[in-house]
């Protein structure tokens, strides 16, 4: 774990709860955007190129940029972020992002490494 996660676990169990619900959470929100993107609602025409709301958003860039709007509800970042010292580097961008998270008080989540992460966004 790298020392931007400010987050810490007593037992493994916890962080193994934490784990799951996060799972569930993403894979829901999967499903509700495949379901809105090609189902269409009763009593609404079907109209062909109609763009759906993302129900989630996957970036460092884009997750900062939805936050200034306010339109996120909820962040989850991995755990072993690569260390980039140079100016607006990783380390900068998720401090930001918990700074904003913090003032604007939206849950912001440690979870999983980056590649675990990053396959269950996919």
């Amino acid at each position: 774990m790298r020392e931007y996660v400010d987050l810490c676990f007593d037992e493994a169990h916890s962080l193994e709860q934490l784990q799951q619900m996060v799972v569930a959470l993403v894979l829901k929100l999967k499903q509700l955007y495949f379901n809105r993107k090609t189902k269409v609602p009763r009593g609404k025409p079907m109209r062909g190129n109609e763009a759906v709301k993302k129900r989630y958003i996957v970036g460092l860039h884009e997750v900062t940029q939805h936050l200034k709007v306010g339109e996120v509800k909820m962040v989850v970042l991995a755990t072993d972020l690569e260390k980039v010292d140079q100016e607006r580097g990783t380390d900068e961008v998720v401090n930001a992002i918990a700074q904003i998270c913090r003032r604007m008080n939206v849950p912001l989540v440690y979870a999983f490494n980056r590649y675990r992460l990053g396959c269950l966004a996919k």
